[in-house]
């Protein structure tokens, strides 16, 4: 079937619903570039949506992502072949444009940190796409080896954890990480505060508010608040 349609196509004669089907099948076998042949040359298939998607599809696998995002923000546009499938099919594409740059932008970074070490705007940066990744852990090691060498950027690295965690939604490891900093400072009531924040944001607060006084109190047995928490 698949051989009729593409010699109805490859002659001119194929109708728009015979052109779709083709190219469709030519997807599901991963033959992208004739889906792009078949949909680039079929300006009947410029209004589908479905087409726009088996196209937008076709050029993020052969990784021309720039065609890509073009072909998915004008399939937005259009209305002809549409349902929730295609719809949720466009969705999906979006979020996998959006994890391959965060991840080709990860890696760039990345490479330029690993050029230029001493350059913090760009570590720091760096360090944003490397949390919104899920790579908090590798952040924190990042930063304690940053400051393990260069202690006297403490203050600075203070404020760009408390940046990551405003941005990060409260993320629980960073607020921990920022506790310890604090803690070294002596800053017994900002890792006060900031357990209690940890608290309130989590099933178990209270287990969460009695860890951070006994950390405070290990370290400055009369912090008042810390031991009328444990009072009560």
């Amino acid at each position: 079937v698949l051989a009729q349609l593409d010699t109805l196509v490859d002659l001119g004669d194929a109708t728009r619903a015979e052109r779709l089907e083709a190219a469709t099948e030519h997807f599901d076998r991963e033959n992208y570039e004739r889906v792009k042949n078949i949909i680039l040359s079929s300006p009947e298939l410029r209004a589908s949506r479905h087409a726009a998607w088996l196209l937008a599809a076709s050029y993020f696998e052969c990784t021309q992502v720039d065609e890509a995002l073009r072909e998915l923000e004008r399939a937005h546009t259009l209305t002809l072949d549409d349902s929730p499938e295609i719809r949720a099919r466009l969705t999906s594409l979006g979020y996998r444009l959006q994890e391959y740059q965060l991840s080709h932008e990860l890696t760039r970074l990345e490479e330029q940190v690993t050029r230029d070490p001493q350059n913090l705007d760009l570590r720091f940066r760096y360090y944003d796409l490397l949390v919104a990744r899920g790579g908090t852990d590798r952040v924190v090691v990042g930063f304690d080896e940053l400051l393990a060498a260069h202690p006297e950027l403490t203050d600075r690295v203070v404020e760009e954890v408390n940046r990551l965690v405003r941005n990060n939604n409260s993320n629980y490891r960073l607020m921990n990480y920022l506790s310890d900093l604090y803690l070294r400072q002596r800053e017994w009531d900002k890792v006060f505060e900031l357990y209690k924040k940890m608290g309130a944001e989590a099933v178990q607060g209270t287990t969460i508010l009695l860890e951070g006084a006994r950390k405070i109190l290990r370290e400055h047995p009369q912090h008042v608040p810390s031991l009328l928490l444990m009072a009560q």
